[in-house]
């Protein structure tokens, strides 16, 4: 099955270097469109066409080798006073090959662009569109894998409630576009179930890696001061380690970043976000785009599934562990005042039937050798 690939571009003369060429006495020719392409594409073939306007419409065949394969791409020539379209369409069995073909012809357009004859402007990158497409299923899986992380850490932390916690901006913007109605269980359902699926990226960009401070910090904090009221008392160590404590922290800083090694997100946070930008809104993405933001992506992703796991499979355990220590606590709160009548009565009852064997030993078994009865 053929696949059809098509790039196109625009050529305007450019005005300023014609304009410094009028300045000398040196007249410069400036080749047309289609003689460069002529020279620039190897094998490139005119096609006679015998339509009314032919003279201002060439199309030329070129096989272009790809892999040790021909690949055929048809380029058509528009001169429209002073500008030039030019479409290039591309014919391959696979869309490899047919992205590949067209990268080639790219380049060539881009060597002879850069003269500074003309001005090349691209009206539809195929090329662009393929690598956005190839890219976007990786983006997806980010983003859901960064709400999975999200909810798994908010909820094990604050419960059904978790976005009492999150900042009061993020909430109210969560709110607004969630627009929940009915009544108030009603709401708080549908909020447990989209808050965070009301998010763009920036949003979980801002919550999970931006610092901030906190209720529970301040609370801490208050409770550090006021167990060491004279801080002169503290060591130059003991100080460093409580400023380091007591600071704004992003939520990855709280949860994952002493617990993953060797991962600093901030930088390879803000690639991602340009890249997303610029694929969000079908700007240019070429091969080398497509493998620093498929590697940042896969950087990131790699950190992200890590504390997944360090989440299911560490915090779950530990939560559970709390829990049940307090459930048990609970339970033994409520027996301890049981515990010591039942412990005396134990010992009084186990005592009447030591003195009841004895008066037995005594008086049954008066003649029985003294080695039996012991």
């Amino acid at each position: 099955m053929k696949i059809s690939l098509q790039n196109c571009y625009i050529f305007l003369k450019n005005i300023d270097n014609q304009d410094d060429q009028k300045k000398t006495t040196a007249i410069k020719v400036v080749p047309s469109i289609y003689s460069l392409v002529m020279k620039e594409i190897p094998n490139a073939t005119r096609i006679t066409n015998t339509e009314e306007n032919r003279f201002f419409k060439k199309t030329v065949n070129a096989k272009i080798p790809v892999n040790n394969t021909d690949v055929n791409a048809t380029i058509t020539i528009f001169d429209v006073k002073d500008a030039t379209y030019v479409n290039v369409t591309v014919d391959s069995n696979e869309i490899c090959s047919g992205i590949n073909c067209l990268e080639k012809i790219h380049l060539a357009f881009s060597s002879f662009a850069s003269s500074d004859d003309y001005i090349m402007v691209i009206s539809y990158d195929a090329i662009s569109e393929y690598y956005c497409n190839k890219i976007f299923p990786k983006l997806n899986r980010l983003e859901r894998d960064f709400r999975r992380l999200l909810l798994n850490t908010y909820t094990i932390n604050f419960g059904r409630n978790y976005f009492d916690d999150i900042d009061v901006a993020l909430q109210e913007k969560a709110k607004s576009i969630i627009k929940a109605t009915g009544g108030n269980k009603k709401k708080e359902k549908e909020r447990l179930q989209k808050f965070f699926y009301s998010f763009e990226f920036s949003d979980i960009k801002t919550l999970l890696f931006t610092p901030r401070w906190k209720e529970s910090d301040e609370k801490q904090k208050q409770e550090f001061l006021t167990a060491h009221p004279d801080l002169s008392l503290l060591s130059d160590s003991e100080l460093r380690d409580c400023f380091t404590e007591f600071s704004n922290k992003s939520e990855w800083d709280r949860y994952f970043s002493s617990r993953i090694n060797g991962f600093d997100p901030q930088e390879v946070l803000e690639l991602i976000r340009k890249y997303r930008n610029d694929i969000a809104h079908c700007k240019f993405f070429y091969r080398d785009d497509y493998e620093k933001c498929y590697n940042a992506i896969e950087q990131f992703d790699s950190a992200i599934i890590s504390a997944i796991e360090i989440t299911e499979e560490k915090d779950f355990l530990d939560k559970n562990s709390v829990a049940l220590r307090d459930a048990l606590a609970v339970f033994v709160s409520l027996i301890e005042p049981f515990t010591t009548t039942f412990e005396d009565s134990l010992f009084k009852s186990a005592k009447a039937i030591i003195s009841e064997f004895e008066k037995i030993k005594r008086n049954i078994l008066p003649d029985l050798p003294k080695g039996l009865t012991d």
